[in-house]
């Protein structure tokens, strides 16, 4: 049985198997670069300014990157609520999943990856600052 990068959970690409339809086009990732996604997760975490803009900004790399054969929006969101706690935020980055916000949510990670358009990073940080309360976390023990 061959086993394609979707069954290897956790494991990062290795060829460019990965194609991710849009309303944009076809977008097909070039296979990530280690090294680079390290330097996305310290530049993230060094970050001084807004914790929510940083996350934001990481996502969106992380998404567009696609190092995984599956599941890639969801570890974008992992990891860039991880810079959150992190930092100490009481904030945590979310998605929508209501209407109209989904709808209009889901055309921005098409047109970063078709056209490199950074309104997915702004509407986001945004979208979580007007409804705290969508994305507040509340710490064990609080």
């Amino acid at each position: 049985m061959t086993r394609t990068a979707a069954m290897l959970p956790g494991v990062l690409r290795d060829r460019g198997n990965v194609i991710v339809g849009t309303k944009y086009g076809t977008y097909t990732p070039t296979v990530p670069d280690p090294i680079i996604l390290d330097s996305w997760m310290e530049s993230g975490a060094s970050d001084k300014g807004d914790p929510l803009d940083a996350a934001s900004h990481l996502f969106a790399r992380l998404a567009k990157a696609q190092p995984f054969g599956d599941g890639n929006k969801r570890g974008a969101l992992l990891a860039a609520n991880g810079l959150l706690v992190r930092a100490g935020s009481p904030l945590m980055l979310t998605v929508p999943v209501k209407e109209p916000e989904r709808t209009g949510f889901n055309d921005l990670p098409g047109a970063r990856y078709m056209h490199d358009d950074d309104r997915i990073i702004v509407w986001l940080a945004d979208w979580n600052r007007a409804d705290p309360e969508i994305g507040t976390w509340i710490s064990p023990g609080a």
